[in-house]
């Protein structure tokens, strides 16, 4: 036992010294983060800029004695001081006097006498009136991990994270489908995510590790998997020791485009396949070492309407790579779309084209924004306090060009996601 004890007294002296270290020696200031929450004429800008006290760090982080806000109007090149406030602990102030659908960019400066100033990062303010989302599902009864809507726009093929079966004994995220007119659900396959609809409501994409082995890399793998909706029957259309997710299938039926790491374990590039099975087609070479697995919604690819282009996000370690391209189908050639200091995901045009609806954390938190390709403005459609866009397994679809779908976690209690409509 003697071991043991003078372990222990080495960690308690260890942990006295750092805590010594952080009350008389070593004390700074945290970096501030900002989130924006935006109406018609103003926005809310909320600042952390504490963190909780971790006997770990031989220093200690303190509030500051004051916050200088800084912001531009319209370009990222012209920043002036607008305010120098004192830290009142509440840690959040209001721009007010925004002109609608202008674009405002703020940062914030943390000060304390004797301590080196911290500088938050850039975020992106767009005012307009609030979103009016309305409710598709209720969460109350069973969550909503990702969803697809049918082209009728009556039926959802979603993922429920909590299915059980066999009296609890057995558990996985698993396919069903849900008829919004009589609020009811089918399974459809267990251990399957990532649905996706045909655009005749005939067919539809899935991906599930049901029935595989663990391999000799380590995982279990995840194959592309068709359901014919009509008959029920299921078709397993990749094999062997690739992890696919993410399919889209093309507007003309014919197609379907996925991630695979096919080849290289955990680094995924852009492929298509036939709905049959046939010609399997790498599309990508060289996104393999920034589309990794570690964001569900980095590389997740999305036709055009004319079947021409694929669309797809990167979310990577290297700032310069990211952004939102678009994969010409013909000849593999990939070009940039939109790219910025932040993160661009989950990219879909709408029916007619002109619009592109994407995730972006502009604001400080992943919200739905909207890229005008006729002007080239960029438009903020959700952001408000206690209304959270899920957007690691949860995707944007169009209902139609001035209709969106999307996953969000509602200001009701239940800690559960549901999908909502938004009409623009």
């Amino acid at each position: 036992m003697k071991p043991i004890a003078v372990s222990s007294a080495i960690a308690i002296l260890f942990l006295l010294a750092c805590q010594k270290q952080k009350n008389f020696e070593d004390q700074r200031l945290l970096p501030p983060t900002l989130i924006a929450y935006r109406t018609t004429n103003q926005a809310v800008i909320k600042i952390s800029a504490l963190s909780f006290d971790d006997v770990w760090r031989p220093f200690q982080y303190v509030a500051p004695d004051r916050f200088k806000i800084y912001r531009s109007e319209g370009d990222l090149n012209h920043f002036v001081q607008i305010e120098d406030i004192p830290n009142d602990e509440t840690y959040t102030y209001t721009a007010v006097a925004l002109q609608p659908e202008t674009p405002y960019f703020f940062y914030v400066k943390s000060e304390k006498n004797g301590l080196e100033t911290v500088v938050s990062d850039t975020i992106m303010v767009v005012p307009s009136e609030a979103e009016q989302p309305i409710r598709l599902t209720n969460p109350q009864s069973y969550p909503i991990q990702s969803a697809t809507m049918s082209p009728t726009n009556d039926k959802l093929a979603f993922t429920d994270p909590t299915y059980t079966w066999d009296n609890g004994m057995y558990g996985a995220t698993s396919l069903f489908i849900y008829d919004l007119n009589t609020q009811t659900r089918s399974l459809v396959q267990r251990s399957a995510v990532f649905p996706d609809w045909s655009a005749d409501g005939e067919k539809l994409a899935f991906c599930t590790d049901l029935n595989e082995a663990a391999i000799e890399q380590g995982y279990i793998p995840q194959h592309l998997s068709l359901l014919d909706v009509a008959s029920g029957n299921i078709t397993q259309l990749t094999s062997g020791a690739e992890f696919v997710l993410n399919p889209d299938i093309s507007n003309n039926g014919e197609w379907i485009a996925f991630a695979s790491d096919e080849g290289h374990i955990s680094e995924f590039e852009i492929w298509k396949i036939r709905m049959d099975g046939s010609e399997k087609t790498q599309l990508t070479n060289g996104l393999g070492h920034i589309l990794t697995a570690g964001s569900i919604g980095s590389g997740r690819p999305t036709w055009s309407n004319d079947d021409k282009l694929l669309f797809f996000g990167v979310d990577s370690d290297a700032p310069e790579q990211d952004g939102i391209f678009k994969l010409n189908v013909a000849n593999k050639a990939v070009e940039p779309v939109l790219q910025s200091q932040w993160k661009e995901l989950n990219p879909v045009l709408s029916p007619n084209g002109r619009k592109m609806a994407f995730f972006s954390d502009r604001s400080g938190l992943m919200e739905v924004w909207l890229l005008d390709f006729d002007s080239g403005n960029l438009h903020q459609l959700t952001g408000t306090e206690n209304n959270a866009v899920e957007t690691t397994w949860g995707k944007l679809e169009w209902l139609d060009n001035n209709s969106l779908f999307y996953i969000a976690f509602p200001n009701d209690g239940s800690a559960l996601q549901a999908y909502f409509k938004l009409d623009i």
